[in-house]
């Protein structure tokens, strides 16, 4: 850990800040699509699905397939708390994971391209329903796993930084989100004084992104409450004391501890975040949720009767949170995408990809066909939600 701070933690535990407007149409991104999750000791409570945009007109009938219809009786403001207590007030479907556990059968059919599920139809798109993309360029940095957090700092981690904030400069339409604050830390401490004036300016323009924000990505099914929020803290204060408390995030973005926690729900919301995403369900968990469109819901803790602490949670639905697995159900098809397997590009672990088709460098030849391929993916991942938006996570 950094200092000695971790006791000083009082503006934390007694007077959580207030919800911070994001300043750009990035930060909305984290929230559009952050609405889903899975628990294995929790209640999904799934609501009318509400984008954070400016207004909403909806009211939410479950009917017996647990398709939501949609009408036009009221406007719900969905950025404020009076539009989410309305939104609470609605009709609502509850799913006990306890029972779920029990009742599915956890089998492995092969479902085709997608091996763990299901041949997917794309959605329609036209004027009359568009499709809200969101891309989200990430990079997932352990502090631990093969190599040592020192070992991967030197050889890998300081460079992606480096590299992240040279190209955001260049292109003011780039984004970037950054989750583990550990590895934050020490790049920061060895830039220059231009090189941190760029970042805050990449963060003031909202080209950069904390998410989550803890010091690293903590393990949740071994962990217990109080190691999970010492790190967050301990991420929160750096964030806060060189950047500003503006900074400190109200996402959470968990997409490789093996296991989840209603716990780590359950301490976001105490911390005043509005959503979370999580990747490493299990597969038949996936699919049940999938054919429902239960992927995006709030989270409830099962002592909560109110649902005080209820969380909006996005669960990925693939495979893995890497490109063959994020831009759509064909693994095959989102590979071609991985730049970094292009031929001659020299990267780590940039292997061709293992489904026999080659990543295309994109020209102006191919850019339509290429886009239009693309397109399809992300329209039969959109079929697996009940709104128009789509969250597309890139690296």
């Amino acid at each position: 850990m950094r200092n000695n701070k971790l006791l000083r933690r009082q503006h934390q535990q007694n007077s959580l800040p207030k919800f911070v407007k994001q300043q750009s149409v990035y930060m909305i991104l984290v929230v559009v699509a952050f609405l889903g999750f899975l628990g294995y000791s929790m209640y999904i409570v799934q609501y009318h699905h509400i984008p954070f945009l400016q207004q909403l007109e909806a009211e939410a009938n479950v009917d017996s397939s647990l398709q939501l219809r949609h009408s036009n009786k009221r406007q719900l403001q969905a950025q404020s708390n009076e539009g989410l207590i309305s939104i609470r007030k609605l009709n609502q479907h509850v799913i006990d994971m306890r029972r779920l556990n029990q009742n599915l059968p956890f089998d492995n059919p092969n479902g085709g391209v997608w091996t763990q599920g299901w041949n997917v139809e794309p959605v329609q798109v036209d004027k009359e329903h568009p499709l809200k993309i969101f891309v989200v360029p990430h990079s997932h940095c352990d502090p631990g796993w093969i190599k040592t957090f020192d070992d991967y700092f030197q050889s890998q981690t300081k460079h992606i930084l480096t590299t992240i904030m040279t190209s955001l400069s260049k292109q003011p339409n780039r984004k970037f989100i950054w989750a583990e604050i550990s590895y934050f830390e020490w790049w920061w401490k060895e830039q220059d004084n231009k090189m941190q004036q760029l970042v805050r300016k990449l963060l003031r323009d909202g080209q950069l992104e904390f998410v989550t924000g803890g010091w690293v990505q903590p393990d949740e099914a071994n962990t217990q409450l109080y190691a999970m929020e010492i790190q967050l803290q301990e991420g929160h204060d750096f964030i806060r004391e060189i950047f500003g408390e503006e900074f400190v995030p109200k996402y959470g973005w968990s997409i490789d501890p093996f296991g989840y926690s209603p716990t780590m729900a359950y301490l976001l919301k105490k911390y005043n975040f509005e959503a979370m995403l999580i990747q490493r369900v299990h597969y038949a968990v996936k699919k049940e949720l999938s054919m429902y469109q239960n992927l995006e819901f709030f989270w409830r803790q099962t002592w909560d009767a109110s649902g005080d602490y209820d969380m909006f949670t996005h669960v990925m639905p693939f495979y893995s949170y890497d490109v063959p697995h994020t831009c759509g159900p064909d693994p095959a098809v989102c590979c071609q995408f991985d730049f970094a397997r292009l031929p001659g590009v020299k990267a780590q672990n940039s292997e061709s990809c293992p489904w026999k088709k080659k990543a295309q460098q994109i020209d102006e030849h191919n850019v339509k066909e290429r886009s239009m391929l693309l397109l399809d993916q992300y329209r039969k991942k959109s079929a697996l939600y009940r709104s128009n938006v789509v969250l597309i996570p890139l690296g």
